[in-house]
C-alpha cells in the first residue's frame, strides 16, 4: 500500500502520522486515519476558529500566515503570534470544551484539518506521533517564552527588528499589516511605522508605506539592532 500523503514533510505531524500507520495498522485501520483528514482553503481575514467556539479540530498550516489573537470581556485584543507553515493550530485545545484563542488568515492559507477525537486516538496507537507532538510542542513552547521575553525586555525599534527577523523567509517578510504588527508585538501602529520608517531611511529594510510587505536589505545590521541591547537604539544619522 503506497502512501497516500502528498507533501510528506517531516515537519507535518499528520504526514508523521500516516507513515507510521502505514507500517503499524490494518488498511481498514490506515483508510479510516487517511480519511478522517481534509485539506481546506482559508482566503484573507477569514476565521479559521474563534475563541469561545466549541473545539473540535486541530489545523496543519500547509502555506501562507495566520494570527493567533485573545480577547478581554470588554473587546481588547491582543495579538498572540504570527503561525507560519507547518504550524499546529488548535492543539492548545485538546481536551477544552473551546477554543482559547483565534485564529484568523491573514493570507490566503491552506490547511490540514485533523478531529481531536481522531488525533488522540492516533496518538494512543502510535507512540512516535506521540513523541513527534511533544517535540512540536516543546518548539512552540520556547517561542512563546522568546516572544515574553521580547515583548517584556526589548525596546519598541528591537522589537520590530526581531519580529521582522523571526518571520522572515529568504529575507522576506510575510505580508502583515502595521496594525497585526503592533497588536502581536504590544506596540502602537504609530510606533510600528515610525520604526519602519527609520529602517527604511537607515537601509536595513524596504518598508514601502503603501504596501504590507517587507523585505530586509542588511539583516546583519538588523539582526545587531536586536541582538545586543546595549547598542540596539537605531542611530539618530543612518549616514
Amino acid at each position: 500500500m503506497a502512501k497516500s500523503c502528498s507533501c510528506l514533510q517531516r515537519q507535518c505531524i499528520l504526514c508523521e502520522t500516516l507513515s507510521t500507520a502505514q507500517d503499524e495498522c490494518t488498511e481498514q485501520q490506515f483508510c479510516e486515519i487517511e480519511g478522517s483528514i481534509s485539506k481546506d482553503v482559508y482566503r484573507a481575514n477569514e476565521w479559521l476558529f474563534q475563541q469561545g467556539m466549541p473545539a473540535r479540530d486541530l489545523f496543519i498550516l500547509k502555506y501562507g500566515h495566520v494570527k493567533l489573537s485573545s480577547s478581554l470581556p470588554d473587546g481588547r485584543c491582543h495579538g498572540l503570534r504570527l503561525a507560519g507553515p507547518w504550524s499546529v493550530l488548535g492543539i492548545e485545545a485538546l481536551g477544552m470544551e473551546s477554543y482559547p484563542f483565534s485564529a484568523v488568515a491573514l493570507t490566503d492559507v491552506q490547511v490540514c484539518t485533523f478531529r481531536h477525537r481522531d488525533m488522540l486516538a492516533a496518538l494512543e496507537n502510535n507512540p512516535k506521533t506521540s513523541l513527534k507532538l511533544v517535540t512540536m510542542l516543546n518548539a512552540e513552547l520556547r517561542r512563546s517564552m522568546e516572544q515574553l521575553r521580547n515583548i517584556g525586555v526589548l525596546h519598541a525599534s528591537e522589537r520590530v527588528a526581531w519580529f521582522l527577523l523571526s518571520t522572515a523567509v529568504d529575507n522576506t517578510c510575510p505580508p502583515v499589516s502595521r496594525s497585526d504588527m503592533a497588536e502581536i508585538l504590544g506596540l502602537t501602529m504609530e510606533t510600528v511605522s515610525r520604526v519602519l520608517s527609520r529602517l527604511r531611511q537607515c537601509g536595513l529594510v524596504d518598508a514601502p508605506s503603501n504596501r504590507r510587505s517587507v523585505r530586509i536589505l542588511d539583516p546583519e545590521r538588523l539582526e545587531a539592532l536586536c541582538g545586543d541591547t546595549r547598542q540596539a537604539q537605531l542611530p539618530l544619522n543612518c549616514a
